[in-house]
């Protein structure tokens, strides 16, 4: 013994460690990409929808996070139009993905 430590149970804990760390990657990346992507498609469908208007994509700022008010209109009118609008639960999902990687890091087996 190791500092009080079996030696099964310290490679045990390493293995814990090390799929933790591979969980965390893996959904921050996730989140992040899916976070990235959400803005990315925000910007390029609210972008169509104000061409040609004096609003600025800057106006369309709560449509990226809410489905509130106007955004849910001009979402029911693309839907209309046979176009794929936005909806930001996408946004949602990838920070709730980011979100649920800091808990999985907290849950990381401790080195003493």
């Amino acid at each position: 013994m190791v500092l009080g430590y079996r030696q099964g149970n310290y490679e045990a804990n390493r293995d814990a460690g090390a799929s933790v760390r591979l969980l965390y990657t893996f959904l921050v990346g996730l989140g992040a990409a899916l976070t990235a992507f959400a803005v990315i498609w925000w910007a390029v469908f609210y972008q169509s929808i104000i061409q040609g208007t004096p609003y600025r994509l800057q106006d369309a700022l709560p449509c990226l996070y809410s489905s509130a008010g106007v955004c849910s209109s001009i979402i029911a009118i693309s839907q209309l139009a046979g176009r794929s609008p936005y909806t930001p639960e996408v946004l949602w999902f990838g920070i709730g993905l980011i979100f649920a990687s800091v808990l999985v890091s907290a849950m990381r087996p401790r080195r003493d």
